[in-house]
């Protein structure tokens, strides 16, 4: 539910309530035009005795989202919805004003605003200066028949301002990027910033970017899968969503594969992105969480069925603690020729070309 000013309470509308802002400081020019038009919004909701009233916003062909609502509740906010799932929606889109009975209507959010105890919804187009409609009010009544009269029903100049206003005012995204390479982060960070206008901030830990949350909630969190190894990608993912529940994860995985996938989708996530493809869609990927939808690619990773003999997991494990190939040599008690054709084997059994990767397959496999 929305909140208004203390100083714009001068109604007491069954079903609304209305609470105060706390003032953090100084407004933002978005602040300040969601301050009016939500008291633009609280006044018709006030003038027409109406138990719910939203502010939707077409800002994608074909889809909307609610930008602000009022009592009950009709959406969450910020949800990006096809037109169709609404009658008055779809009929304002259509360039006309709406009406509809929600116990009778055909639409998706008509039986959802029935199941808050809405029984009739009025809608208005709200109108750009360029006369382009940009917006819709969604009106509702717990009333079979509302005692306004609603044919007469108008949003006034003033109204369209503020409400024009509140639609226009674009909110930086803030992201919070938490991987365990502080510099890879920070190379995340700028794109996101450089393509979504986001605001981002970096962590390297789980418990360090829940702790950066508490204050404050970012709009969607981008994670490594190996942000936490000691704890695993369920249990550091577990903990990012308690400290910001309303924020979508994107993991961003150096290691594609089924494993890593499944689990990234157990522990929560909404979005799985190879690191090797982020500078060409992390920004496509962000933008999907952002508009409440799933970044998944369009097939998932296959699983790799990698059987290594003895001495070919032997030197893999060299391989994690970083030996050259004549310490292997001389640690296996085998010819240098003999580890260079066993890395090979490595290396085409794991779909890989060098050990840093083969080291990373392995890891998610299970195999070291």
């Amino acid at each position: 539910m929305a909140s208004l000013p203390n100083h714009q309470q001068p109604w007491t509308s069954p079903g609304i309530v209305p609470s105060p802002i706390r003032s953090l400081g100084p407004e933002s020019a978005s602040e300040q035009a969601a301050t009016t038009g939500e008291a633009t919004l609280a006044r018709l909701a006030a003038d027409v005795d109406a138990q719910a009233i939203a502010l939707a916003r077409f800002d994608q062909p074909g889809k909307f989202r609610i930008v602000a609502s009022i009592g009950l509740p009709l959406l969450p906010i910020n949800v990006s919805l096809p037109i169709e799932t609404s009658t008055l929606v779809h009929g304002i889109a259509a360039g006309h004003d709406a009406t509809v009975s929600f116990l009778r209507g055909d639409h998706p959010l008509d039986s959802i605003a029935a199941n808050v105890g809405l029984r009739f919804g009025h809608g208005l187009a709200v109108v750009s200066d360029r006369d382009e409609i940009v917006g819709a009010v969604v009106i509702g009544w717990t009333e079979d028949e509302p005692t306004a009269d609603v044919a007469a029903l108008a949003i006034a100049e003033h109204q369209r301002r503020a409400l024009c206003a509140m639609l226009t005012a674009q909110e930086s995204p803030t992201v919070v990027v938490v991987h365990e390479d502080w510099l890879l982060a920070a190379g995340l960070a700028r794109t996101l910033e450089r393509s979504l206008g986001a605001t981002a901030e970096i962590a390297t830990s789980a418990a360090s970017a829940a702790s950066l949350m508490a204050t404050s909630p970012p709009d969607l969190i981008v994670c490594s899968d190996r942000i936490s190894i000691a704890e695993g990608l369920e249990e550091a993912t577990r903990q990012l969503r308690v400290a910001s529940p309303g924020a979508p994860v994107l993991v961003v995985t150096r290691c594609c594969n089924s494993e890593s996938y499944d689990l990234a989708l157990r522990a929560g996530a909404k979005g799985y992105l190879p690191l090797e493809t982020a500078d060409k869609h992390l920004a496509e990927y962000a933008s999907k969480l952002l508009e409440g939808e799933t970044a998944l690619p369009p097939t998932p990773p296959k699983r790799v069925e990698a059987h290594l003999t003895g001495r070919e997991q032997q030197v893999l494990r060299c391989f994690e603690r970083g030996m050259y190939d004549k310490q292997i040599a001389g640690e296996l008690g085998v010819a240098l020729s003999t580890v260079k054709t066993h890395a090979r084997g490595i290396y085409a059994k794991l779909g890989v070309g060098t050990r840093t990767a083969a080291i990373y397959r392995a890891r998610a496999h299970g195999l070291i």
